[in-house]
């Protein structure tokens, strides 16, 4: 009778595991959804640094200049730092209306990077990690509460 009790619980925390590891899987491929305000939609265009914003400020942008449908014109970066005269390629979107931030290349969701994907998949290993580790604790604990030796 006490072996039932026991293998049932076994089979629980295993069943729990199963179903946190396949939460965990689906997490890791959600796609990342919108990033500094792109979906996905946007080009990617070369820039030039015209003028470079001290870091240290609040909501620092550097300026650029690039071309947008055969124009010219100069719009705030989402970046600080960079020397005048760096070329950079930037995200715009498709039909820039009135304002708008220049966001560095693979910023957006279209265009993430391996490393995203690599540090999400570390967070959820290590958070599986910890999860199986208290499983295993759990287990050998008998019924009394304490560590069997």
């Amino acid at each position: 009778m006490g072996r039932t009790g026991g293998s049932t619980s076994v089979l629980l925390a295993l069943l729990a595991l199963g179903v946190l590891g396949a939460t965990a899987l689906v997490f890791v491929r959600w796609p990342l959804g919108e990033f500094g305000g792109f979906s996905g939609a946007g080009r990617t265009v070369p820039a030039t640094v015209v003028r470079s914003a001290d870091c240290g400020d609040d909501n620092a942008h550097d300026l650029v200049r690039l071309r947008l449908d055969g124009a010219a014109t100069r719009v705030p970066f989402d970046g600080c730092g960079h020397p005048e005269g760096q070329r950079l390629r930037v995200r715009v979107p498709d039909r820039p209306g009135g304002e708008f931030l220049a966001h560095p290349a693979g910023s957006s969701a279209a265009e993430r990077t391996d490393s995203d994907f690599e540090r999400r998949l570390g967070w959820v290993l290590g958070v599986l990690a910890a999860v199986a580790g208290g499983g295993y604790v759990l287990m050998l604990v008998d019924r009394s509460g304490r560590l069997p030796g």
